[in-house]
């Protein structure tokens, strides 16, 4: 009797524990609004990417484009969608396949900033909040929808959509579009790491400016915070522009005080986003936007400040327009390329 009494007592439990499981994971997977109308939602900013002949383009439609008919409509969809939590991470990046189109619009709310990411690709749809993404509840519908709304808007800002013309957009934020330089073989500079940061050399075309220099640098330590990595590939990127090479106007020849500010891809304004010029996968938690600060002289011509004064030491600002560093989180540990265009 007291044996059966146990049994019948431990399958109550385990009863409970099951709609418990069960409760919890429908609470977990409920669909809610993507959007609520009490956060004064707002679009911010509106990205196309296709790929188009082999090459990838993007048209972008920033604030003072889009209309206010454009962000009611916009606003209406996503607050009419439901959006859940995914039962499987996301992938982290995509290959463009020829003939899709990758949107991506910008919500501004009272609340922070939402990311909603459209294609035919499924995978490819979610909102996202930083770096979670939701998954969209019929989500090619809501694609389709937002696409018939921008078609006939992004032809004029170079979209893939102009039936007579050939795509005149811009080349898409990707390290591939622009030719990089070459520098001469030589020892890298030495970093306190258990491996030497390395660099991926790039074919050849001469410059004029430090950020023009879009060789990718490599530390494999896993172990380093992004502050710590980015502080020593800035230092192997500065080390580099002190070594003699015919393809530069200028060379470094000495320079002090390097400080670096890390800043989390996922925590930008679009408009930050815009002006870095990150795709969509770049706002994630692997990748960081580097801003360093440094004093340096240099021999040679350098844009736009001509030869250097003598005796003056100069700094970042002196540079002109300077839009900062990606830093990436890899397999081994780092990598840190400049975002000139």
């Amino acid at each position: 009797m007291k044996k059966a009494s146990i049994r019948k007592s431990a399958l109550k439990i385990a009863a409970v524990l099951v709609v418990l499981v069960a409760v919890a994971t429908a609470a977990f997977f409920r669909s809610k609004p993507m959007l609520d109308p009490a956060d004064s939602p707002r679009i911010s900013l509106i990205t196309a990417d296709y790929e188009n002949g082999g090459e990838s383009y993007r048209s972008t439609m920033e604030q003072t484009d889009i209309s206010q008919k454009l962000n009611n409509e916009l606003v209406a969809l996503f607050q009419g969608t439901q959006m859940r939590n995914v039962r499987f991470l996301r992938p982290q990046s995509f290959r463009m396949e020829p003939g899709s189109v990758y949107l991506n619009v910008w919500v501004e709310t009272d609340r922070g900033s939402m990311l909603v990411n459209l294609s035919t690709n499924s995978d490819y749809n979610s909102a996202q909040f930083g770096d979670t993404h939701y998954a969209i509840v019929n989500g090619p519908d809501l694609y389709q929808k937002v696409y018939d709304r921008l078609s006939p808007l992004l032809v004029a800002h170079g979209s893939p959509w102009s039936s007579t013309e050939p795509p005149t957009a811009t080349p898409a934020p990707t390290p591939t579009m622009t030719p990089p330089p070459e520098e001469p073989e030589g020892p890298p500079s030495q970093s306190p790491t258990d491996t030497p940061p390395q660099v991926t050399q790039p074919d050849q075309y001469q410059y004029s400016t430090f950020m023009q220099n879009i060789k990718v640098y490599n530390v494999e330590d896993t172990s380093l915070t992004p502050e710590v990595a980015a502080q020593q590939l800035m230092t192997l990127f500065l080390d580099d522009l002190s070594r003699p090479s015919q393809v530069r106007t200028f060379q470094i020849t000495q320079y002090k005080n390097l400080r670096v500010e890390v800043l989390p891809t996922t925590e930008l304004k679009a408009t930050a986003v815009l002006g870095y010029g990150l795709t969509a996968e770049e706002v994630g938690k692997m990748f960081w936007i580097v801003l360093p600060e440094y004093e340096f002289q240099y021999t040679g011509t350098l844009s736009p400040i001509g030869e250097c004064p003598s005796g003056k030491w100069l700094n970042q600002e002196d540079q002109g327009n300077v839009r900062g560093f990606l830093l990436k989180q890899t397999e081994h540990g780092y990598s840190l390329q400049s975002r000139y265009q």
